[in-house]
């Protein structure tokens, strides 16, 4: 363990570190692209999307999944009372919730699921970053604990 193998011990060329620095400015260059194309596409700044993973969004329908614990019953009703105007004018539908989900493996969080419909991605994007929404969530974030939040894509046919 105390030796390194001989690859480490040489010094890497010039055109090795040009090589490698090629193949990451055009990873980075492909990102930046993608982000270019999601704030001109979806007329969302960059700086403000919260949750990008630098991926281009499907036009496929997604369902938005979230799973927390209530710890303050009042503030978290302040968030519901807001909730549904929010969702409505973003055309998202909800699906259904659950306070007591059957998990068949892995370890159960006790809490409460929630599932919403969005048409796409960028639909679910745009509410997620509206500025009305985010104002809101500041009361789910002070009434509850957060254990997940995901997207999941349906399968286009």
């Amino acid at each position: 363990m105390d030796q390194l193998p001989v690859q480490w011990n040489e010094s890497a060329t010039r055109g090795d570190l040009r090589t490698m620095a090629i193949r990451l400015d055009s990873r980075f260059s492909r990102i930046d692209t993608r982000i270019e194309t999601l704030e001109a596409r979806f007329k969302i700044p960059k700086n403000k999307v919260v949750g990008y993973d630098s991926r281009i969004m499907s036009e496929s329908p997604v369902h938005f999944i979230a799973h927390f614990t209530i710890n303050d019953a009042d503030k978290y009703r302040v968030y519901e009372k807001g909730f549904f105007p929010i969702l409505k004018a973003h055309n998202g539908t909800f699906v259904t919730y659950d306070d007591n989900v059957t998990v068949l493996e892995g370890t159960p969080a006790a809490g409460r699921t929630v599932v919403i419909r969005f048409e796409s991605e960028a639909a679910c994007m745009t509410w997620w970053n509206s500025p009305e929404y985010r104002e809101l969530a500041a009361h789910r974030h002070a009434g509850t604990t957060t254990h997940s939040i995901s997207i999941v894509h349906a399968i286009t046919k």
